[in-house]
């Protein structure tokens, strides 16, 4: 079951009542099945990924940084200044690899926290 607060966050995803931005209703989903939002994340990468099953789970970063920054703005407790330093730190990783991005970037030690 949805949080109220998640709840709310998936019914104004609707532009019409009848669209949903489908991919902001899978990372809220993934939310709900992960117990954080680096797990989450992670989810996410291995759903949407090309790679091989096992692979490195990457997806292009300009998909990860709309989905990031959306969950991190529907979490609230997340300042945006933090969510601009996430992306500033893993801009260099992506234009290393293709413009794409996976677990491996946003889990490594010298990455700030996905939640703050």
């Amino acid at each position: 079951a949805l949080s109220p607060s998640r709840h709310k966050a998936v019914v104004s995803t609707q532009s019409t009542g009848a669209d949903v931005k489908w991919l902001n209703f899978l990372s809220l989903a993934c939310t709900s099945l992960e117990g954080n939002l680096t797990d989450a994340v992670t989810l996410l990468c291995k759903i949407l990924t090309k790679d091989p099953e096992g692979g490195p789970a990457r997806i292009a970063y300009d998909l990860f940084k709309q989905l990031y920054t959306y969950l991190a703005e529907v979490d609230g407790n997340i300042t945006q200044e933090h969510i601009e330093s996430v992306l500033a730190y893993l801009d260099n990783d992506a234009a290393k690899n293709d413009d794409m991005i996976g677990p491996a970037h946003f889990t490594h030690s010298f990455c700030p926290k996905l939640s703050g």
